[in-house]
């Protein structure tokens, strides 16, 4: 991901833990985590930070923030409809979010929008014990 965003002369800033083990298909977790960043380098701008915490035992938690304007609190949910864009005129076919949700939710976990400014959205991931 480092190549695409400096492509578009944006920063990443990353803060995560070690050696943490969640449950689910790797590749297709680490395709949702791709698709966030995807979405927070074309449709956010600014700075994108990915921070990782273990919310508990059973839970850690990913939230990726930039400072774009955000998706207004109204139409946060519907922004995991399939097929819906947050702008009707931009890149992108509407299926990611849908696509990461019900990637995380099979595994166990979930995502949701958290703030809107910064645009944060949280990925929630259990934690194999």
């Amino acid at each position: 991901m480092l190549p695409l965003f400096e492509m578009y002369g944006r920063n990443i800033e990353l803060h995560l833990i070690d050696d943490v083990i969640v449950q689910g298909n790797p590749d297709l977790l680490r395709e949702a985590i791709r698709n966030v960043l995807e979405n927070a380098l074309y449709h956010g701008a600014g700075l994108v930070t990915m921070t990782q915490t273990n919310d508990t035992n059973t839970s850690a938690v990913l939230r990726i923030a930039d400072e774009g304007t955000g998706v207004p609190p109204e139409s946060q949910e519907a922004m995991f409809v399939r097929f819906r864009k947050g702008r009707e005129n931009s890149a992108g076919s509407g299926l990611g979010l849908a696509i990461v949700r019900r990637t995380l939710r099979n595994a166990g976990g979930d995502v949701r929008f958290t703030c809107t400014q910064p645009c944060t959205l949280e990925m929630q991931f259990r934690i194999v014990t």
